[in-house]
């Protein structure tokens, strides 16, 4: 592969299992990306409505006493 032109001129040379490797991985990565563009609006309209939201939801005794015994087992 040549990149740049003249005398910037530059090549990379890849292996054929390199390039195996990349095509496999990219539907992966594609697919990936598809998930988290398609998720982004979610998330987006979930924020927005806790954002405007007046409502207060009181935590569980439960988990507040899972989340401190867990904290104070950190330090």
């Amino acid at each position: 592969m040549n990149l740049g032109l003249g005398k910037h001129n530059k090549h990379i040379a890849f292996k054929l299992q390199d390039l195996r490797y990349l095509d496999n991985i990219m539907y992966i990565i594609a697919n990936q990306l598809k998930r988290y563009n398609n998720a982004q609006s979610n998330v987006m309209t979930y924020a927005m409505s806790a954002m405007a939201s007046n409502d207060y939801i009181e935590p569980l005794p439960t988990y507040s006493k899972i989340f401190y015994t867990h904290s104070s087992m950190k330090s």
